[in-house]
């Protein structure tokens, strides 16, 4: 049996997107982003900080047209990222790779 690893969230970016390049023989554009979930608990909100991961062209629409406080509506795939952090220690974190964007327009803007 074949799982199923899927991920769909609405949420506002919490900073601009970072962009860079991949290493390697065929560099692809990378950009990486942060999304706050808010989720209604009971009678408190809860916010949840997602970090995403767009790759190729992707990348390059969602750092042109996205920055700090934009709402989004992404579906991608959970990945698991280990890195070293300054002492060398091996770190993980987890991260959405976005395959899916809906810019759904910045903070205040009215819809049409």
């Amino acid at each position: 049996m074949r799982g199923v690893n899927k991920s769909i969230m609405v949420g506002n970016l919490c900073a601009d997107p970072e962009t860079g390049y991949t290493a390697g023989d065929e560099p692809k554009q990378v950009a990486k982003a942060r999304l706050a979930v808010n989720t209604k608990r009971r009678d408190r909100e809860h916010t949840l900080f997602i970090n995403l991961v767009f790759f190729g062209p992707l990348a390059e629409i969602f750092s042109k047209f996205n920055k700090k406080g934009d709402c989004v509506y992404i579906e991608g795939r959970l990945n698991i990222s280990d890195w070293l952090d300054k002492e060398e220690t091996k770190r993980q974190s987890v991260e959405v790779v976005v395959d899916q964007l809906v810019m759904l327009g910045s903070p205040g803007e009215k819809a049409a």
